[in-house]
């Protein structure tokens, strides 16, 4: 089973939700202002496996943490943050991780990524961070592609490669 949300609307779920056979859940256009609703959601998808946030808005979050023990497919993409943010994956049996952002987040804690396979890495620096002279954010793109160097197949794109090389 899988489900599909999208539109532009506040998404505000609370600890009773539960969708106990979902297996995929695409969120598309979706903003959240609590840190925990992402939580909320996957622990209320017992069987969730893939999970895909697109063109998302994070813009009252400082943080951001997706974990799950049974998640193996997860992509975000084109989603916006305002500011500075954190970006925490907690997800060991990952098998498919795709990250498109147009800007580098000040962290990518990425506690477990040893089952992952395929990695799709699309991080741009955002204009506000081509200003800056000494880059704050300086080997955080590097650090977060070395996390996922354990794939059988990593993708990085030529913003990537720049990030990575002003970082």
């Amino acid at each position: 089973m899988w489900v599909t949300i999208a539109g532009r609307f506040f998404l505000d779920v609370t600890t009773v939700f539960f969708l106990p056979n979902l297996i995929s859940l695409f969120l598309d256009g979706v903003e959240f202002r609590n840190r925990e609703v992402v939580q909320w959601l996957i622990r209320g998808c017992l069987f969730l496996e893939e999970f895909c946030l697109e063109s998302c808005e994070f813009e009252e979050l400082e943080d951001f943490e997706i974990t799950s023990t049974k998640l193996n497919r997860l992509v975000i993409m084109n989603c916006k943050w305002d500011g500075d943010y954190e970006v925490v994956l907690n997800v060991p049996n990952l098998e498919v991780l795709r990250y498109e952002a147009d800007s580098i987040a000040y962290n990518y804690p990425v506690k477990n990524l040893s089952c992952i396979r395929e990695a799709y890495i699309e991080i741009g620096i955002s204009w506000g961070q081509a200003q800056v002279d000494e880059p704050y954010y300086e080997g955080i793109a590097s650090g977060f592609v070395a996390a996922c160097s354990n794939t059988e197949m990593l993708y990085l794109s030529e913003d990537s490669l720049h990030a990575i090389h002003w970082s």
